[in-house]
């Protein structure tokens, strides 16, 4: 009888392990993404910071001629 119950509790175990198995797996990839996310959006605030400079160098240049 204790055998059985011993038995159980290490499948109870096992169960529990993969549920926080999977639920950390998922975490994880859920931060993956959100970092993948986050990245390309600073890399085109950046590049629209870049582009604005450029047109207000353009701007200049073209004010000084005229």
């Amino acid at each position: 009888m204790k055998y059985s119950a011993r038995n159980k509790q290490q499948g109870v175990a096992l169960v529990i392990s993969l549920i926080i198995l999977v639920s950390l797996t998922m975490l994880g990839l859920t931060s993956i993404q959100r970092t993948t996310t986050d990245l390309a959006m600073a890399g085109n605030q950046r590049e629209i910071g870049l582009m604005f400079q450029a047109a207000e160098a353009g701007l200049s240049a073209a004010h000084g001629f005229i």
